[in-house]
């Protein structure tokens, strides 16, 4: 699957903390970790409280390098 699709879902969908964390995962995938962590910021804004520890690990570890 390419970024693009998740640029499309993200465009579709810009209040969905879901979209925001899949273009993240998808950044992270391809090597971009500027990128993926700038989308799991945004989408910890956004999500519920059951998934905001989950995303927050990954942007300590993101941010660690």
């Amino acid at each position: 699957m390419t970024l693009e699709v998740f640029k499309l879902n993200v465009k579709k969908h810009p209040d969905s903390w879901n979209a925001y964390d899949s273009m993240g995962e998808a950044y992270g995938i391809a090597g971009d970790h500027a990128q993926s962590l700038s989308f799991y910021k945004k989408a910890l804004t956004k999500a519920p409280n059951d998934q905001k520890e989950r995303i927050q690990k990954i942007i300590t570890l993101l941010e660690k390098g």
